[in-house]
């Protein structure tokens, strides 16, 4: 698979490499000033995981001088991530605590998905299985427990037959078992704090911390049933301690997503499945519940434009951008409610402004394209007809209002 990978890369970006060319930039999402440990978008840089990573790219040859290549941006990325590291050394110490931290939460981070609120759509759910906030604290404990202070631990873990062993030296296997299970979890912990902490990150690490939550677990209730008291008090009392911290809502720490994302997310879906509507609904609650919800005022206002609402839609728009004001698809949104009211003036300003902040949306392109074109200025029209195709080939409006253009300037 890596030799696959490697072969690719050579041929498309000239670089014989098995890592994918948006490492860097991952690895700056989770190291930066504004970073918060789980997965953002950079300031000038799309939401939208179609345009992110070619964002990211633009951004880092603007900020360099130069066009770089995919691996040449994963390398300013990465630099940059570097630098806030050794530049901001304790505000960085702080950072990965908290990575670290997050990564034994009992949430499951997710970029996109609310698991919680989603119990009201899946019943599945609403099984109850036993949660990450049941298996860290019980991990923990199975990683710190000294694997010689239990004589009734089963056979492996004793030499002696008498104590159920097989005769043999098991302490020593257990050790050595315990020493590369904890070796592999803790290199894949680091690995994932290394970037930022998301729920399919930690996923492979969960079978692992399993495994040691067992051991803490069995050795629990052995301790009940020989009514040892001492040595169940031993092994409890730092278990209940790390349920609390893991389990605990702190403020700046508990990973909780706002439930404004499951809605606007939610209403998304209704959207594909020309449900407005009901989408509507779900847009106003989404922002009801989170005035700073930027998604979901971009998306509810374009969605009253579509529906015919102008003003509503404008008024929505208008609070994405002072929100954020570098949130390109509200520009263009707002370019095309001010269209359709017909101020072209400022509509084109605003498609302007969307493509200076991300020059891969397409759609921007075309919209500006089009008014320049029922302006005359074919040249300036054809220059982002051109580059909206060199973007995306596949975007058929690209090619109908190319084809205007062409027809209108007589290179049929």
């Amino acid at each position: 698979m890596l030799s696959a990978a490697s072969w690719r890369h050579a041929v498309h970006f000239s670089t014989l490499s098995p890592l994918p060319a948006h490492g860097g930039f991952n690895f700056y999402i989770g190291n930066n000033p504004q970073a918060k440990g789980i997965f953002m978008s950079p300031p000038g840089v799309s939401r939208s995981p179609g345009t992110q990573i070619k964002d990211s790219i633009r951004l880092a040859s603007r900020q360099s001088g130069r066009d770089l290549t995919p691996y040449e941006a994963s390398r300013y990325w990465l630099a940059q991530g570097v630098d806030y590291l050794t530049g901001q050394p304790l505000d960085a110490a702080a950072l990965w605590m908290k990575k670290t931290a997050l990564f034994f939460r009992k949430e499951e981070i997710s970029a996109n998905i609310d698991y919680a609120q989603s119990k009201q759509l899946v019943p599945l759910f609403d099984i109850p299985f036993f949660g990450f906030g049941l298996i860290a604290p019980l991990c923990l404990s199975g990683i710190l427990l000294p694997l010689g202070t239990a004589s009734d631990h089963p056979r492996g873990y004793s030499a002696d037959p008498s104590e159920g062993g097989s005769g043999h030296p098991g302490r020593e296997k257990g050790t050595a078992g315990h020493a590369l299970l904890l070796f592999y979890f803790a290199a894949g912990t680091a690995s994932i704090v290394l970037f930022f902490i998301s729920d399919r990150y930690r996923l492979p690490m969960v079978p692992i911390a399993i495994i040691f939550a067992a051991r803490a677990a069995v050795d629990l209730v052995r301790a009940a049933r020989s009514r040892n008291v001492k040595k169940f008090t031993a092994l409890f009392l730092p278990a209940a301690l790390l349920f609390l911290l893991v389990n605990y809502n702190f403020d700046g720490l508990a990973a909780k997503r706002s439930p404004a994302i499951h809605y606007n997310h939610l209403a998304n879906t209704f959207i594909q499945q020309n449900k407005k509507d009901i989408a509507l609904e779900h847009l106003k609650q989404a922002v009801a519940i989170d005035p700073g919800a930027v998604a979901a005022f971009g998306n509810l206002g374009r969605l009253q434009v579509e529906m015919g609402d102008l003003e509503a839609g404008e008024g929505s728009l208008r609070k994405a951008l002072a929100i954020d004001p570098l949130f390109a698809v509200a520009h263009l949104n707002l370019g095309i409610a001010l269209e359709k009211r017909g101020d072209m003036e400022a509509a084109v300003r605003h498609y302007r402004t969307a493509i200076d902040i991300s020059p891969s949306l397409v759609e921007a392109r075309v919209k500006l394209a089009r008014r320049l074109l029922a302006a005359g200025d074919l040249e300036a029209a054809r220059a982002q007809y051109q580059a909206a195709l060199a973007e995306d080939p596949d975007f058929e409006p690209a090619y109908e209002g190319f084809g205007e253009l062409l027809a209108k300037s007589g290179d049929l």
